[in-house]
Order: structure tokens, then C-alpha cells, then sequence
């Protein structure tokens, strides 16, 4: 019986053939048709190696919701309470505030400018999502209810 590569073709062993070592050749040719032999044929008569179909899994992040609290000189009319920011990111809140004040194409604007602190105060009963569209929902969400609670609120 011949032995199995790793496709798990059959190939011939010498004794089975009666061809001389020397030919290599003849000993890479399938005993017999299988399934599995006639599944790569075609991809070895194109002359290329058949591809491994890739499982695509989506990333296994949590998204979370920050708010960050701004400076009073952010807004020209004077408030009650203090402006905030609300962003969404795969990092923690902590990350994405450094990632703030640090500035450059990963920095709002207003965060960068006028940030002062993250308000956990305001984050706590805020859940994580599982993917960015349910992030930004809720992004969108938590500005509104703090917009009804009389903030200045700044996102996106």
C-alpha cells in the first residue's frame, strides 16, 4: 500500500510500480481516483496550488463610550455645568483621552484644546457595545440624554 501526503493523495511505492528508484517521477502519480485526488487534479493541472478558503471572524473588541469634561473657555455664552465631549472607542477611555491630548489626526479638536478630565462620574452606568454601529447609537444617545440634562455637549 502506498503512502498518503498531506492532501491525502495515494501515491505508489516502488515495489507497487516496478519502476526503478531512479524514476522519481512516476512514484508522485495517484494509485487510484479518490475524491480527495480529483479535488486538487485541477488545481494541479492549472499549475498553481489550490487556496485554503480563509474564516473570516470578526474581532472580539468592546467598544465603550467616554465622556470627557472641557474647559468653560470652549463656549462663548457662560453655563450652569461644564461642557463635555462623548466619544466612542476600542481602547479604554483612559487610552483614547491620552490619544486626545496628545493631538494630531487621532484628536478632536475641542478635546484637544480644552480637555480637562474624564468624567467617570457621567460613565458609570454606561454599558459596553460589541460593535461600532451599536457604539455609536449609543454615542448618540448619551449626548442627547446629556444635552436634556443641560450640558453643552460636543461629539462625533
Amino acid at each position: 500500500m502506498g503512502a498518503l501526503s498531506r492532501f491525502g493523495h495515494k501515491w505508489a511505492s516502488p515495489s507497487e510500480t516496478n519502476v526503478p528508484i531512479r524514476s522519481m517521477k512516476t512514484l508522485r502519480q495517484p494509485l487510484e481516483s479518490s475524491p480527495e485526488s480529483s479535488r486538487f487534479s485541477n488545481a494541479a493541472d492549472k499549475g498553481g496550488m489550490r487556496k485554503r478558503k480563509s474564516i473570516r471572524r470578526a474581532p472580539s473588541r468592546t467598544y465603550s463610550v467616554y465622556i470627557i469634561e472641557l474647559s468653560r473657555a470652549c463656549v462663548k455664552q457662560p453655563c450652569a455645568l461644564a461642557p463635555v465631549y462623548v466619544g466612542q472607542t476600542a481602547h479604554t477611555p483612559e487610552h483614547r483621552f491620552g490619544q486626545h491630548k496628545a493631538g494630531g489626526k487621532l484628536a478632536a479638536s475641542k478635546a484637544h484644546k480644552f480637555g480637562v478630565r474624564l468624567r467617570y462620574d457621567l460613565m458609570k452606568g454606561i454599558a459596553s457595545c460589541s460593535n461600532r454601529t451599536e457604539a455609536e447609537r449609543l454615542e448618540k444617545a448619551v449626548a442627547e440624554a446629556l444635552e436634556r440634562r443641560g450640558h453643552q455637549v460636543f461629539w462625533g
